[in-house]
C-alpha cells in the first residue's frame, strides 16, 4: 500500500506523520493512488511545511492549487478548499494535531461522527481508509471491548486485545481483526491515543 511508504524526512508516529496522512488521504479521490503517494513523498521531502495546517491557511489559493495539481489530485481547486478547511478545523479544535481527535478511546461510530466535520474524510470510503491508515501508526491503538460474533457460525472468544487483536473460534483457528474497520459490523472497537 503506497501510503505506508514514508518520505525519508518524516518520523513515523509523529504529529507530522498524522498531518501528512490526513492531507494526502483527503485528496486521494478518483486518482492514481500510486502516483499521488509517490508525488506526495517527493513533495514532502522538499516542502514539509506545506503539510502543516498553520502554513496551509496562509498559502495563497493559486499556490496551493498548483501544489495539489503537481501532487496528482484529480480536483486541485476543490482540494485547496478541502486542505484549508481541514487546517482550520485542526487548528481550532485539535491544536493542529489530528492525533488529538482521540484523546480518549472512542468507538468507530464516534470517530466517524467526529470525521463528518472534515471534507472528503467523512465519506465511507475515505473515512475507512483514514482510520485504517492512522491505526497503529500515528498513536491510535485499537482495543476490542466487546466481540459480538464473527462471520463464522461458530461462537468466538476474545483472545488478545492489543495492537494486533484477534478472535479465536471454538475450532481454535485465529481470525485477524477485520482490516476495513468501519465496514466490519462484527466487532466493537475502541480507539485511543497510545500512551
Amino acid at each position: 500500500m503506497p501510503e505506508y511508504i514514508l518520505p525519508d524526512n518524516l518520523v513515523e508516529g509523529s504529529r507530522e506523520h498524522a498531518l501528512y496522512l490526513t492531507f494526502v488521504i483527503s485528496v486521494d479521490y478518483m486518482t492514481d493512488a500510486v502516483k499521488l503517494w509517490s508525488n506526495a513523498r517527493g513533495a514532502y521531502r522538499i516542502y514539509p511545511e506545506r503539510f502543516d495546517p498553520g502554513v496551509i491557511v496562509k498559502l495563497g489559493d493559486r499556490t496551493l492549487t498548483s501544489f495539489l495539481r503537481r501532487l496528482g489530485a484529480r480536483y486541485p481547486k476543490a482540494g485547496t478548499e478541502t486542505w484549508k478547511r481541514i487546517s482550520r478545523i485542526l487548528i481550532g479544535k485539535y491544536d493542529g494535531d489530528p492525533r488529538n481527535i482521540t484523546p480518549e478511546p472512542k468507538t468507530i461510530q464516534q470517530l466517524k461522527s467526529e470525521l463528518r466535520q472534515f471534507p472528503y474524510l467523512r465519506g465511507n470510503k475515505l473515512s475507512n481508509f483514514y482510520l485504517r491508515a492512522m491505526v497503529g501508526r500515528v498513536g491510535f491503538e485499537p482495543t476490542i471491548t466487546w466481540a459480538l460474533a464473527c462471520r463464522s457460525p461458530e461462537p468466538s472468544i476474545l483472545d488478545h486485545a492489543g495492537p494486533s487483536p484477534r478472535v479465536v473460534h471454538n475450532s481454535g483457528e485465529p481470525h485477524q481483526l477485520c482490516h476495513c474497520l468501519g465496514v466490519c459490523r462484527y466487532y466493537w472497537v475502541r480507539f485511543g491515543r497510545a500512551s
